[in-house]
């Protein structure tokens, strides 16, 4: 309730600004059927699962709309809201997760690029969605929380270079659960892997009292 009108009012009001005409332009050519090319004839593959959502926005709202380019951020900028929220409850409890969700509507940076056609923003949401798949699957072991982290994973590699990290976080959950937490050593770890990913892991009996 609070990210969406932050985000969605008046999102065509000001022209392309900052480096957006580099997202925006290969956008256009593709939804044209020319594919993602800028002016000068030269593909751009960066972030293209990017280009192909403001395609998609194009081709459906108007190629000449700048709305098209920034609604397909815009929409991930406000689903990172929840999804950073249920995140931080399962981690660190529902306080915690509603700060976590408040804190990331209201943030101007994170605000500001939620309204640009740049795949920072979106690169964020997978970012968030993979993290917590990743740590989901380290944690239970099941085989489907590791397909269900796979296409955020793969969308986060492919939207920014960081998404490496994304990898990093996977063997650090998995060592976490597998070799700390089964030998019965449980606090130390939980600070260091805070430290590396900007959270602190909570016992399960604390990620309960989120669920009850």
């Amino acid at each position: 309730m609070t990210a969406a009108p932050l985000r969605l009012i008046d999102l065509g009001s000001l022209g392309f600004y900052a480096d957006e005409e580099t997202s925006a332009m290969p956008a256009r050519a593709l939804a044209e059927g020319n594919g993602p090319r800028i002016p000068n004839g030269m593909q751009y593959r960066r972030a293209l699962p990017l280009t192909w959502l403001n395609a998609a926005a194009a081709r459906a709202i108007g190629t000449g709309n700048d709305v098209a380019y920034r609604l397909p951020a815009a929409l991930l900028g406000i689903c990172a809201v929840p999804l950073l929220f249920l995140a931080g409850c399962h981690w660190m409890g529902r306080p915690a997760g509603m700060v976590a969700g408040l804190g990331l509507a209201v943030s101007e940076w994170y605000l500001a690029f939620s309204r640009q056609s740049r795949m920072y923003v979106p690169f964020l949401a997978f970012f968030v969605a993979a993290g917590w798949a990743i740590w989901n699957w380290a944690e239970t072991g099941r085989r489907r929380s590791l397909y269900v982290a796979i296409p955020p994973t793969l969308l986060t590699v492919t939207l920014h270079q960081l998404g490496i990290l994304v990898v990093l976080l996977a063997g650090l959950g998995f060592g976490y659960y597998h070799f700390f937490v089964s030998a019965g050593i449980q606090a130390w770890p939980q600070l260091v892997a805070g430290c590396y990913t900007g959270r602190i892991a909570v016992a399960p009996a604390q990620r309960q009292r989120c669920i009850a």
